[in-house]
């Protein structure tokens, strides 16, 4: 008999995310495994929603339930408190603590979904810290929660993001790509200033490729216009994978500077399999992302200057990433969620 598993995840492709981005990959994994029956509840509009009811018996008659993003979990014990929670794996990606934990209206109700789920599943090492830092000591069955939480950390299609030998690096300039939500907190204003002193003491030969879209666009555009590097800036949108895949084949080096508390970092890991450099803060999961001077290299206290170094050394050196192609595959994470599935049976 065929296991049958729902994904419950509001965010879901072509929606930006990273939580729908794994949504995607655990659908599609586990659609290929013979003794399992997948199928994704998203909720995303009113006619969803009306046929929540049609949902719920889905829900009853599964053996897992996935809760993946936070409008699932929001959602859950808003409505269903701890009804079917044996039958639920709880994915954290990373906002859970700020939003779930940290706000009284959902905190108790969230920890003891978590008490009495089947598993807590934790992106990163990173994760998993911040995760038990935010339960409260004096909250009962906080040993009990701890206990459950796994790590597995997230992965790529490495069928999608490699290092395609018949696409040459960009030969006449530096090219340095960009991945990510458009919002200053991504970075965007160092970047920018980093690229500023690159144009000034190195060469005006590079392109500054940025791919997504975000709330603050207009004023990374109006940056970017006030220092006078615009012309060596691209703004792509949001990009196709296969196209996305040919820009980081293309790239020599990948850049994002983020000053958020990122969980894990995906971006990081298609863009060195494809072998661009990839630079990044030493914190939190991004370190995680990158392995340092193999990937990418992970940036502590250097100045913007340094960084400028760095990057005219990674076109001047022809560094490339040298990670094994199949280091962040996603076949990693899938078959540990299965192996861990079939433990919770």
């Amino acid at each position: 008999m065929k296991r049958k598993i729902i994904i419950f995840s509001k965010e879901y492709p072509p929606e930006v995310g990273g939580a729908g981005v794994i949504a995607k990959t655990i659908y599609d994994g586990l659609s290929k495994v013979g003794d399992i029956k997948v199928s994704l509840v998203r909720l995303h509009n009113i006619l969803d929603k009306c046929l929540f009811p049609l949902f719920f018996m889905n829900f009853l008659r599964a053996d897992y339930i996935i809760l993946n993003d936070l409008f699932s979990k929001k959602f859950w014990i808003k409505f269903l408190k701890l009804s079917l929670s044996r039958k639920c794996i709880i994915y954290l990606h990373g906002s859970e603590p700020e939003y779930l934990v940290n706000d009284i209206r959902y905190r108790k109700d969230f920890l003891n979904l978590c008490l009495y789920s089947k598993i807590v599943i934790s992106v990163s090492d990173y994760m998993k810290i911040k995760f038990i830092e935010s339960i409260p000591d004096d909250f009962e069955g906080k040993d009990k929660i701890i206990s459950k939480i796994v790590i597995i950390k997230n992965g790529i299609d490495t069928g999608i993001f490699y290092n395609d030998i018949n696409l040459k690096r960009c030969s006449n300039k530096l090219l340095i790509t960009t991945t990510s939500r458009i919002i200053k907190e991504k970075g965007y204003i160092r970047m920018a200033d980093i690229i500023k002193i690159y144009i000034s003491k190195y060469s005006e030969e590079v392109e500054w490729s940025i791919v997504g879209d975000g709330k603050d666009i207009d004023l990374i555009k109006n940056y970017c216009k006030e220092i006078d590097i615009y012309k060596f800036t691209t703004f792509h949108g949001v990009l196709s994978h296969k196209l996305l895949f040919k820009l980081y084949n293309r790239s020599h080096a990948f850049l994002l500077l983020s000053e958020l508390k990122e969980s894990l970092g995906l971006v990081y890991m298609e863009a060195s399999s494809c072998g661009a450099f990839s630079l990044g803060y030493n914190r939190y999961g991004v370190k995680e992302a990158i392995v340092n001077n193999i990937s990418g290299k992970l940036i502590n206290n250097e100045s913007n200057d340094e960084i400028a170094f760095i990057l005219n050394d990674i076109y001047c050196e022809n560094k490339i990433s040298n990670i094994e192609p199949d280091f962040f595959s996603k076949d990693n994470m899938l078959i540990k969620l299965n192996n861990y599935m079939r433990l919770h049976e």
